[in-house]
């Protein structure tokens, strides 16, 4: 069963829509999502790891903008924490124009966090909300 919980930032709150978590404490689960207008930060939290069209993403991504749908699958155990930026809230932090980043999951970019320095959930809440 996928868990959510999401909190709206205190910080910044014209360019991220929210902060979420996720974890799927059973079975695999598959998700459908249909085109947004958001661009996200995900991190995988420990050894956790999701898969988007297929590809298994296991390091803190950037998802762009979605004209078509996308496939998820969470692996039972998956933690996940992200970022939900509005369409241009990206830009100011990382200069990633929204056309690089259409339909593309791409590594987040300087300052990826390696494996074993991975913040934990609630730090990466804490510096933003």
């Amino acid at each position: 069963m996928l868990e959510f919980e999401t909190h709206k930032p205190e910080k910044f709150t014209d360019l991220i829509e929210r902060i979420w978590t996720v974890e799927n404490t059973g079975e695999d689960v598959e998700v459908n999502v249909p085109p947004n207008q958001y661009v996200s930060i995900i991190f995988p939290i420990g050894d956790s790891y999701y898969e988007r069209n297929g590809v298994r993403i296991d390091s803190a991504q950037v998802e762009g903008i979605a004209l078509k749908t996308s496939y998820l699958k969470y692996p039972e155990g998956t933690r996940l924490v992200g970022i939900r930026f509005f369409a241009f809230g990206l830009f100011p932090f990382f200069r990633l124009s929204g056309k690089e980043l259409i339909d593309r999951s791409i590594l987040l970019p300087s300052g990826n966090f390696k494996r074993d320095e991975q913040p934990g959930r609630n730090d990466i809440i804490g510096q933003i909300y």
